[in-house]
């Protein structure tokens, strides 16, 4: 009876220590909780700030655009190219600190019930004893290894001389110096190789310099596809630093991936980048193309589907007229390098001029030519860095619609590529003619040229030109 008595005593005493224990544990979690929280509130301050100097930088490259000399123009594109890298780097830092506090909360709540299964151990008596102490211990050592781990995991910090660098190589690749701007992005992830929006620069940087004119033409002219490789890894890499965040990341992948062929990778980056945004219309789109390049048409035809729906919801707008050209160009890759899926290819197409028709005229369309309309096209050429033609029609019905969208060929046997800028849509009755001469400067001169002719969404006909000889 005594031994018992012994034994008992000694555990009592054993769950005091323990308690007095878990109370400084519990202070220094508290501690590191709100030196997490302090932090977190000093950088928050500091970012705001840093918001405010971009916008201030931003307002002045506006201002300087017109009135201020060239240089001083520069240096403010510069000044809000840092301010603006350096609000994002810091945003980071503060939401890891926030998550740091929220973490060491939540361990704080874990040790309050190790001390409750503790503190039980000491009121109650019999054979619970033993083992409410025991849970209670357990439940103390998991929260304190977690306040470990918590405490060593990185708190990312960009260092200032690689926003500088980045800062610089922005400005660089705004101005149309893309190679430059690798070199620039290549210094900031030297000078620090965690830093996301470095990689996510050289990667688009890298997609600019192989193909010059995609910004404005979305023309895919990098033929061997060694300069996207290496883009596919910086965004890649970019994403593995900052995950599921930032959209950019997976769409330059799956960008990439489909221009070079590797459709899996290319599907995977659009539901990476739709985990993130459901509700982005290009994402949909080249996921349709990819579904379709890769044969999986019932998948691609609602992918583009609801890639359309969200691209035309808001009606006729630049935006709009972007997304439907980009989307035809991708088709277009389709067709020229998966022959197997050119007509389905072309039937998507299709669908795609319909929509943008119908959401720009604000109407339905019949998607049946009107009986005994003509339509002709004369004089289809590319002169003097214009698309020259004359669209003439006849017998058309009232309110007939029109949409005469535009191809180009930048490689001479590549595929074709449908500008923003080269489409025309309206309504139109009876006879009547127009002539077209867009300007369209370009790296990569068109080697042909090519008009798809609709009337009420139905395709009427297809006619090419000649083009100047390839500077690509």
């Amino acid at each position: 009876m005594r031994d018992d008595d012994d034994a008992d005593g000694r555990l009592k005493r054993h769950i005091a220590i323990t308690l007095a224990l878990l109370a400084v544990l519990g202070a220094g979690i508290a501690i590191a909780q709100r030196d997490a929280s302090t932090k977190e509130s000093t950088t928050a301050r500091e970012t705001t700030r840093a918001a405010v100097r971009a916008l201030r930088a931003n307002v002045g490259v506006t201002a300087a655009s017109g009135t201020e000399a060239r240089r001083l123009a520069a240096r403010r594109q510069l000044d809000a190219a840092r301010e603006t890298l350096s609000q994002r780097a810091l945003a980071t830092t503060r939401v890891t600190w926030n998550t740091r506090s929220t973490q060491y909360t939540t361990v704080i709540a874990v040790l309050a019930a190790a001390l409750f299964f503790v503190g039980y151990a000491l009121v109650v008596e019999g054979p619970l004893r033993p083992y409410s102490y025991a849970l209670g211990v357990g439940t103390a050592v998991f929260a304190a290894g977690w306040a470990l781990w918590i405490f060593h995991q990185p708190i990312p910090e960009t260092s200032s001389r690689a926003v500088a660098a980045a800062a610089r190589a922005t400005v660089l690749s705004a101005d149309g110096r893309p190679r430059a701007a690798v070199a620039g992005f290549s210094r900031a992830i030297a000078a620090d190789g965690d830093y996301a929006a470095a990689f996510l620069g050289r990667s688009r940087a890298l997609l600019q310099a192989a193909n010059p004119d995609y910004p404005v033409t979305g023309a895919w002219t990098d033929r061997s596809g060694r300069a996207s490789r290496p883009a596919i890894r910086d965004a890649e890499r970019a994403q593995a630093l900052d995950p599921g965040k930032d959209l950019l990341g997976p769409g330059l992948v799956a960008l990439q991936a489909f221009y070079v062929g590797d459709l899996d990778k290319a599907v995977a980056a659009t539901d990476a980048a739709r985990a993130i945004n459901p509700h982005v219309p290009d994402v949909w789109l080249l996921r349709g193309a990819a579904l379709l390049a890769r044969g999986d048409r019932a998948a691609a035809d609602a992918a583009l589907a609801h890639g359309l729906a969200l691209a035309t919801a808001g009606g006729a707008s630049e935006r709009a007229r972007h997304l439907a050209a980009t989307a035809l160009s991708e088709l277009a890759w389709v067709a020229r390098h998966h022959p197997a899926r050119a007509a389905d290819a072309r039937r998507a197409a299709d669908r795609v001029v319909a929509a943008e028709t119908a959401s720009t005229l604000r109407r339905r369309l019949s998607g049946r030519a009107p009986a005994g309309a003509r339509v002709r096209v004369e004089g289809l050429r590319w002169s003097e860095g214009r698309l020259r033609l004359r669209l003439a029609w006849a017998r058309l019905p009232r309110g007939t619609a029109v949409t005469a969208v535009a191809y180009e060929r930048p490689l001479r046997g590549g595929a074709w590529t449908q500008p923003w800028a080269l489409a025309l849509l309206f309504d139109a009755d009876g006879s009547g003619a127009r002539r077209i001469a867009a300007p369209a400067p370009r790296v990569c001169r068109p080697t042909a040229v090519r008009v798809d002719v609709y009337l009420d969404g139905a395709r009427v006909l297809t006619q090419t030109g000649p083009g100047a000889a390839p500077t690509c």
